[in-house]
């Protein structure tokens, strides 16, 4: 049992039961602390309480306000902005039920290597085969970072063009580098490339649903 929640109307406490638990989940948090997840607004460690923001925003309200006592014209003139925080809460209710998911043992094994020259762009569309020589074009994004980075970008594409093709990918794929650090980014790649999570919910919650399978294995 990790303790208890409380919800309120701006933010969520959770109680943990025990120090070690209370100090896994921030050392857990802070691995993510660049993805867009409820943000940490305190921590009380005599309590072993941690306070974190709600998956809401008081912004909407205040707009759902003007609506209400018919100020029109100023609504629609910021639809494009409550548009933009309504895709946001989207996005982290999706990074935040995934996130939990994630093993602790697949969030540390990111960081234990070294990197390697990666290509960046690495997608069916930037490949040319001949039969006997592999060729590779697009080296724009090219860097210094983890070749499963490479290998999820790949898989990610193939998720999209050919199921069949990617799932015999992702047996392989044990064999190339760390398998929990190509699940990590290929949750990377998948919340890097939502626009707009409406349009792509049937696709996020795919690619929720295999991943998840795959992790459960390790």
């Amino acid at each position: 049992m990790m303790g208890r929640v409380n919800i309120y109307e701006y933010f969520v406490e959770k109680k943990f039961s025990s120090l070690k638990k209370f100090e896994r989940e921030l050392k857990y948090r802070n691995k993510f602390e660049n993805f867009l997840i409820p943000r940490i607004l305190s921590v009380n460690q005599e309590d072993l309480v941690i306070r974190f923001e709600k998956i809401n925003f008081p912004f909407l309200d205040k707009e759902l306000y003007r609506f209400r006592m018919g100020d029109i014209e100023n609504l629609f003139s910021n639809l494009p902005n409550i548009e933009g925080k309504t895709c946001e809460i989207e996005r982290l209710k999706f990074v935040n039920r995934f996130i939990e998911r994630l093993p602790i043992k697949m969030v540390e094994s990111i960081i234990e290597e070294k990197g390697f020259l990666i290509h960046g762009d690495f997608r069916p569309q930037n490949i040319f085969f001949n039969g006997e020589i592999f060729g590779l074009i697009d080296f724009e994004n090219a860097g210094y970072s983890f070749k499963e980075k490479d290998l999820a970008y790949f898989y990610m594409e193939l998720i999209y063009f050919n199921n069949d093709l990617s799932r015999k990918f992702l047996r392989k794929i044990r064999d190339y580098g760390s398998y929990p650090r190509f699940l990590f980014y290929c949750l990377f790649y998948t919340l890097s490339s939502i626009q707009n999570p409406y349009s792509n919910k049937k696709g996020l919650e795919s690619v929720l649903k295999e991943i998840t399978f795959e992790m459960n294995k390790l």
